[in-house]
């Protein structure tokens, strides 16, 4: 997408869209679906595949979407959407990075000044080196001279090293689909919340300088969505938050490229593991915070002063939502979800289902 609006603008400052798993689904399909599964049966396959056919009737919800996305978007104020926009960022991006900066300040503090120099400030780094990367290496040096980091962390970590490709399978889906059955109400709503954040963006996009077309966009998240839960995936695929940040930031449409293909190898070799045993979190946070900023600000730079209190009245809706579903990580088995739960009857005895491990 990125690729033909460049050559149809005949632009060379496009920013690819920023595109992955959407967070506030992560937690809910883990604490909602897959938790209370697994609390029940102990059969973490189960509740695995579970979270697998939710993840497709999601997808199958979001393709519907973009039947009406574009229209939606046609009628939806601009000041709306980039007020709700902004309080989910403030509340899933900023907030709790900001305040888990502070864990261990004399790293975290250092990062975000950098951060904040070099792409708000615009201080050019030392031989022009990318901000976010002098952020994280200055933050990673400082780890472990002051001895937070911990080389038998590593050790580990390179033990666990080793190749796990995910594989197609429909084997998987059949065996959730009648547990996952008093679950899949739920599919609907959290559908509509995922096209609804992917116009959302898409808008926050155009205002940035990239006009993607909305069906386009939808599709795409939809298909992603279904093919991920095919290959093993329980999460859905979501436009992100954030486009604006990246393209200040000076990311254009190989970041995308690049961050696949990154993303593929450190987690099919399992070396994610080993960047986080070297790299302290709190030396990459302030990044999010950078993207808060960015979104929050859009939402008051690019609109009519007169539709402030508009936005900040969305902004508190939007942070309501991102801080309810936040909560979810506190609890434990929703009274809700039990008694959903508590109605599944297993044909048979889950530790004999196709695939289960033993």
């Amino acid at each position: 997408m990125a690729i033909r609006l460049s050559k149809a603008e005949q632009r060379t400052d496009v920013t690819a869209l920023p595109t992955g798993v959407s967070v506030p689904h992560m937690f809910l399909i883990v604490f909602l679906i897959m938790g209370p599964v697994y609390w029940k049966t102990q059969d973490p396959y189960l509740a695995w595949t579970t979270g697998l056919v939710w993840c497709f009737v999601n997808g199958l919800i979001a393709m519907s979407g973009s039947l009406i996305g574009p229209k939606i978007r046609e009628w939806l104020p601009r000041p709306a959407m980039l007020g709700t926009l902004t309080g989910v960022s403030l509340t899933f991006i900023a907030m709790a990075p900001a305040m888990d900066t502070w864990d261990v300040p004399y790293i975290g503090l250092v990062s975000l000044s950098i951060i904040l120099l070099g792409w708000f400030g615009k201080v050019n780094m030392p031989f022009r080196l990318p901000v976010g990367l002098v952020a994280i290496v200055i933050g990673t040096l400082i780890g472990w001279v002051s001895g937070v980091m911990d080389v038998r962390e590593v050790s580990a970590s390179l033990a666990a090293v080793d190749l796990s490709a995910p594989t197609f399978s429909v084997t998987r889906l059949i065996d959730g689909w009648a547990v996952a059955l008093p679950f899949l109400a739920s599919a609907v709503p959290l559908g509509i919340y995922n096209f609804m954040e992917t116009i959302d963006n898409l808008e926050s996009a155009e205002v940035a300088g990239d006009k993607y077309p909305t069906r386009q966009a939808l599709v795409f998240d939809a298909t992603s969505t279904l093919v991920a839960s095919s290959f093993g995936s329980p999460f859905p695929i979501a436009v992100y938050i954030g486009h604006a940040g990246w393209k200040e930031a000076g990311a254009r449409i190989g970041y995308s490229w690049m961050t696949g293909v990154t993303i593929l190898v450190l987690t099919w070799f399992g070396i994610i593991f080993v960047l986080y045993a070297i790299i302290p979190v709190v030396a990459i946070l302030p990044i999010l915070i950078y993207i808060g900023l960015v979104i929050g600000a859009q939402a008051f730079q690019e609109t009519n002063p007169r539709y402030a209190p508009a936005i900040i009245l969305a902004i508190i809706r939007g942070s309501r939502t991102g801080g309810t579903i936040s909560s979810i990580r506190h609890s434990t088995q929703p009274k809700r979800m039990r008694r959903a739960l508590a109605t599944v009857r297993f044909s048979r005895p889950v530790s004999t289902m196709k695939g289960c491990p033993r």
